[in-house]
């Protein structure tokens, strides 16, 4: 919810602010709520309330450093690189992703989630190091009177809502993302835990996610659409068959190729 609220006032913050300053502050701020959670875990004082403050916190940080992380890469690339350093910054996310999970759940069987927690919480300190080793880049003169950020605001969403094709497109993302969002952070987690009741488990479901997306963005990069229209009402039907299934599988050996396929064609 933070996040949602938020994200626009983040996008303008990060116009009018240093990216590389924003990152470093959102960084230190979700490295002490995640390390907060460890702490109470280890002594063994874990309440539902306080998650529920804590991650209101981990929203408001996300809600400016999402914004600020896209913001910063043209400003240490030079414009011919730019294709190519978003390629390897979404696929390195991707190949984290798919590559991470099934031993972080080994780590948590073994260990406990509080010591997993804490390791979460030192491995944002690393980039905050490698922020601090970034020039701050000058903003460039346009010569244009700046608005104010509530008219950046405003004037983002006109823009929005004047083109019918990115209006349209916004809400099928929008819809898609609802839709989405439950099955894949609530409803997995719930099936590993009941299902199979470990986090390796779990793990393992959130790297077949991720090996599909990143199958995805592959295929996408080079196949070409001509009915882009009719490709996004199929790929949606596809996308909301696979999550139904969700609900009907039981055993891994289903629900990685389901998972992996949802998330290839979304």
């Amino acid at each position: 919810i933070p996040r949602a609220a938020l994200m626009l006032l983040g996008g303008a913050v990060s116009d009018r602010s240093s990216p590389r300053k924003i990152l470093i502050i959102s960084a230190f701020a979700r490295s002490l709520l995640v390390a907060a959670v460890a702490a109470l875990l280890f002594i063994k004082s874990l309440h539902l309330w306080e998650l529920y403050i804590l991650v209101f916190g981990f929203g408001v940080a996300d809600a400016f450093s999402y914004p600020a992380g896209s913001a910063i890469l043209p400003t240490i690339v030079e414009p011919e690189q730019l294709p190519a350093a978003n390629s390897i910054s979404q696929s390195t996310q991707q190949i984290t992703t798919l590559i991470a999970p099934g031993p972080a759940g080994l780590f948590i069987r073994a260990f406990g989630s509080a010591w997993a927690f804490l390791l979460d919480g030192i491995s944002f300190l690393a980039i905050i190091i490698a922020l601090v080793r970034l020039p701050d880049q000058p903003a460039p003169d346009t010569g244009e009177k700046q608005h104010s950020m509530t008219q950046a605001i405003v004037g983002g969403l006109r823009y929005v809502m004047a083109d019918v094709q990115v209006r349209s497109l916004l809400l099928v993302i929008a819809v898609l993302n609802f839709a989405l969002a439950g099955p894949l952070t609530v409803g997995l987690a719930i099936i590993a835990k009941h299902e199979f009741g470990t986090a390796s488990a779990f793990g393992l479901l959130i790297s077949s996610s991720a090996a599909g997306s990143l199958v995805g963005m592959l295929c996408a990069g080079v196949l070409r659409h001509r009915r882009r229209g009719l490709s996004l009402l199929l790929c949606s039907t596809a996308i909301g068959l696979c999550v139904a299934s969700l609900g009907l599988l039981r055993t891994i050996a289903v629900l990685a190729p389901d998972l992996f396929l949802m998330s290839g064609i979304k």
